[in-house]
């Protein structure tokens, strides 16, 4: 008989509200911060930075990095989705 190993990935769902102010941050600081999300600009895959600019701007709306995160893909999603349905797509 065959022992088989799984690995299984323990994953967190992060669940967060924030205040409409803070979302107002986040999108400010997503403009000034474009290598977070433009797959155009060469620091793009350089995850270190994007990290650290997370961390930084989770730090000034005392949040965690990884709500901060999860709020930027959902709204990404969110985009992607409305922009589908439009018949748009990304650009």
């Amino acid at each position: 008989m065959y022992s088989v190993q799984v690995s299984i990935k323990c994953l967190v769902l992060v669940i967060t509200h924030f205040t409409e102010e803070e979302k107002e941050l986040i999108i400010d600081f997503l403009l000034q911060n474009q290598i977070i999300y433009s797959k155009r600009l060469t620091g793009y895959k350089d995850a270190a930075t994007k990290d650290r600019l997370r961390v930084e701007q989770a730090t000034k709306i005392k949040r965690r990095p990884s709500e901060l995160k999860m709020c930027y893909e959902s709204m990404r999603t969110k985009l992607g989705k409305h922009l589908l349905m439009q018949g748009e797509g990304y650009s």
